[in-house]
């Protein structure tokens, strides 16, 4: 028993120094930013990040990974970050993934960028990077008239939070409003301790901050900027995405069903019709509303359907283009900041588009990723990958990470074991990932396609021959006539 608690007190103090070693990882100052240069772009529903950075190797060997630092609540809104080195014949990619260590003594969070070849001591090297964040906008102030400007918010640092020291930093806040401020400057700038003039200049509605010299590693300091916003903010808070394979119907058909949210600024009272069609036209609360959905599907997308809680909506127009096909909706009524509209909708296309032959019994699936509308940002996608009944040896692949793979029966009509379902979660989408695809490889047999029509056959066949075995019996119940006996 006293050998047990011994080895249970030396493995719960291996595992806090571990647990303490991971939380307090600190990377080693090897690199020094000589350049790092900041753009913000607001001008959209979620924001977009672009950093140019030039580095230098300061330390006595080669290194090939560079830690980028994040603040945790901007490390937890990414919905993509890619990296690429300058070279002289273009640019590479760079591997950048989510570093398991984190650094709670600075409160910061980390992206290891991988380096395909290291960079030598005193060796520089160019990176740029590009950065989307989700649910990072708010409105500012919350309540509005309708006959009020729609006004954004953003708060993130003035200075880019680095685990190395920086020599110039710079940063630039793009919007499409009129007169964009930080609004915390002066407060700020009474609070902070460094010798930097933390007021931003303004060029044509560009926030300009900077440049600052000889930044200490993660130095920051919190703004806040304002903005007019004329359009809709509109997320899609849950996507669920079913794909139905069906190779007698040689068809695959897609059933999204969305829950979009608006998260602009919401209605001080109730809204009024009268209100909405007088001020239509400047720019308010109104203008600000969402009031109607385009969606490109795929050229050769048919059979289309559009409903919502309440049933089939009419409102819709659905046309070719030349490479694409374009579902317009419109809802029952306008979205203002803070209201939610669910809504399905639903198309078909030949399976040759989307299905080949790997060989005997062997098929690939690929599918979008997204088909949805532009300038969308999404919470949790969920894709249910619906095989044909009777398939076997399902193996998914994708570019884009998703949480672990759930595999189950899905029953529909005429169904006899249900068909193999596999379901893909998403967290943090934008419409970008319209361009990534996921493959599925699957071994559908020539018995397993007749398994379900022999059976069918053999169920009627079945009921027919029992119905016509009915019909010869005699069933009926012949009355007593009592004369007729004598």
């Amino acid at each position: 028993m006293k050998l047990f608690s011994s080895l249970s007190l030396v493995t719960l103090t291996a595992i806090n120094c571990l647990a303490s070693s991971v939380l307090a990882f600190t990377p080693p100052a090897v690199f020094e930013n000589l350049v790092l240069s900041r753009k913000l772009d607001l001008s959209g529903s979620y924001v977009r990040e672009t950093v140019a950075l030039s580095i230098k190797n300061t330390g006595p060997k080669s290194e090939s990974v560079y830690y980028f630092a994040f603040e945790p609540e901007h490390f937890a809104n990414i919905a993509v970050f890619e990296a690429r080195l300058k070279t002289s014949d273009g640019s590479r990619i760079i591997h950048a993934v989510p570093a398991e260590e984190t650094n709670d003594k600075e409160n910061v969070n980390y992206y290891t960028l991988t380096f395909t070849e290291p960079i030598e001591p005193k060796e520089e090297a160019s990176i740029q990077i590009g950065i989307a964040y989700i649910n990072s906008i708010f409105p500012s102030p919350e309540f509005g008239e309708q006959s009020d400007p729609q006004l954004l918010a953003y708060e993130n640092s003035r200075f880019t939070v680095s685990a190395y020291p920086s020599v110039r930093q710079n940063l630039k806040i793009l919007t499409i409003g009129l007169g964009p401020q930080d609004i915390n400057y002066e407060d700020a700038q009474e609070s902070f301790s460094g010798n930097y003039t933390l007021e931003p200049t303004v060029n044509e509605g560009v926030l300009v901050y900077g440049p600052f010299d000889n930044v200490p590693p993660y130095t920051s300091n919190s703004f806040i900027v304002q903005y007019e916003y004329p359009r809709a903010v509109v997320k899609t808070v849950q996507l669920q995405r079913d794909i139905w394979i069906s190779h007698w119907g040689s068809t695959a058909s897609f059933v999204e069903t969305y829950q979009f949210h608006h998260f602009g600024t919401k209605l001080k009272e109730g809204f009024s019709r009268l209100g909405y069609m007088q001020r239509a036209t400047s720019y308010n609360l109104n203008v600000a509303s969402y009031k109607g959905i385009e969606i490109h599907l795929p050229e050769k997308a048919r059979e289309p359907f559009y409903t919502d809680l309440v049933g089939n909506v009419s409102t819709s127009s659905f046309s070719q283009q030349e490479d694409h096909t374009s579902l317009v909706l419109r809802p029952r009524y306008p979205l203002f900041g803070g209201w939610n509209y669910n809504f399905t909708i639903g198309w078909s296309v030949d399976l040759a588009e989307y299905v080949k032959t790997l060989g005997p019994d062997k098929y690939l699936l690929r599918v979008p990723l997204l088909e949805g509308p532009g300038e969308m940002s999404y919470d949790e996608v969920i894709v249910n990958l619906i095989l044909p009944e009777g398939a076997t040896d399902i193996d998914v692949a994708a570019l884009q990470p998703f949480l672990p793979e759930t595999t189950y029966i899905t029953k529909s009509y005429l169904d006899f074991s249900g068909r193999p379902t596999v379901q893909l979660v998403y967290k943090n989408l934008i419409d970008s990932y319209k361009r990534t695809s996921i493959f599925v490889t699957y071994t559908y047999t020539t018995q397993a396609a007749y398994k379900k029509p022999l059976a069918v056959s053999g169920v009627f066949a079945a009921l027919f021959t029992a119905i016509l075995f009915l019909s010869k019996v005699d069933i009926k119940i012949s009355s007593y006539n009592p004369k007729k006996t004598k």
